[in-house]
């Protein structure tokens, strides 16, 4: 494993972006 906790940080705050967006933007459209 070459992820480093910032890494695993970064991603999981990407997920979590990607998921509220589209949940978001998904009830609207």
């Amino acid at each position: 494993m070459t992820m480093s906790t910032k890494g695993l940080l970064y991603t999981a705050v990407i997920a979590l972006a990607v998921t509220v967006a589209y949940d978001k933007y998904g009830k609207r459209g």
